[in-house]
């Protein structure tokens, strides 16, 4: 997304807007703000304020937004990111429920959590933990791929997309990977991403993580409506081949290779996510695609 120049012709509505989107700016999201008369409540009427005054043809709204049910997950997150998160978040109009790495909502049916966890990556950038399982059909690999485009977009330091997290065998000295205990926990028809946030964070970075999930929801919500079936990620397993898989994805495997700069014909890697070639031209992972977010919230706004 471009940003250019916002033309608002109300100086109360442009102080609103400096001191409370200001996120929204440095992601070129497109924002209406409701009830701009203050302290009444004017149903139905809203401002578009939009970017280089266009508006995208991809649009998404808060109402699309919060038909994932997000569950919005604190696994030992450095509390001032997972507040100022939170309340970024609730700024834009999301609705979401709030727990605890190991709390019972998790379980919820058809929910979408994401977790943001620390203590985990020791880096100053952060890591996407993706699905393990490939025989779950939910939105998991939608909603990693369109996290791992907005934090981009958001300039946020992002390694990739990991299937689950490591685990270590001390007394055999073997790491592997397993599913994170978000995937674990899963209710029926349930995704996830888990986002390790990297222990060596700065500020700057810190205060980008939000505006990131914020794209990244807006990415997976217009996917999710466009396109809600398909597997886009897939863990190789002990016994897998480049030609199977290729198979298996309904490709082939120079198309498979082309995509995924982790294979080779000679050597695949247990337990690396493949990218399947169709996401690869799918608008909510792409670079060059604006998606407008529309708050069509009637909730009246006061000094």
């Amino acid at each position: 997304m471009q940003i250019g120049k916002l033309e608002l012709q109300n100086q109360n509505l442009m102080k609103l807007f400096k001191k409370g989107q200001k996120c929204a700016v440095a992601m070129g999201v497109s924002l209406a703000l409701v009830g701009c008369s203050f302290g009444e409540d004017k149903a139905q009427e809203h401002v578009t304020i939009s970017i280089d005054n266009t508006i995208s043809d991809h649009h998404v709204s808060i109402d699309d937004i919060n038909a994932l049910n997000i569950i919005l997950c604190n696994n030992q997150c450095r509390t001032e990111i997972f507040d100022e998160t939170v309340q970024k978040l609730k700024g834009h109009g999301i609705s979401f429920e709030v727990a605890e790495s190991m709390d019972p909502i998790l379980e919820q049916d058809h929910s979408t959590i994401i977790t943001m966890a620390g203590l985990i990556y020791d880096s100053d950038s952060s890591v996407l933990l993706g699905q393990y399982d490939n025989e779950k059909n939910n939105h998991s690999d939608i909603l990693a791929l369109a996290m791992q485009a907005g934090f981009k977009e958001s300039g946020c330091k992002i390694d990739g997309i990991r299937p689950g997290v490591s685990e270590v065998n001390h007394e055999m000295g073997i790491t592997s990977r397993v599913p994170t205990a978000t995937e674990n926990m899963l209710g029926n028809g349930s995704s996830f991403v888990a986002i390790a946030l990297g222990t060596h964070l700065d500020d700057v970075q810190a205060e980008k993580i939000s505006d990131g999930i914020l794209v990244g929801l807006v990415r997976t919500a217009y996917e999710v409506k466009e396109n809600p079936k398909e597997d886009y990620l897939y863990r190789i397993g002990g016994y897998d081949t480049i030609e199977g898989m290729a198979v298996k994805m309904g490709t082939s495997v120079d198309a498979l290779v082309q995509v995924n700069s982790n294979l080779a014909e000679d050597l695949i890697q247990k337990d690396d996510f493949i990218t399947h070639p169709k996401a690869v031209s799918r608008d909510f992972v792409s670079d060059n695609v604006d998606f407008t977010l529309e708050n069509i919230s009637t909730k009246s706004q006061s000094k």
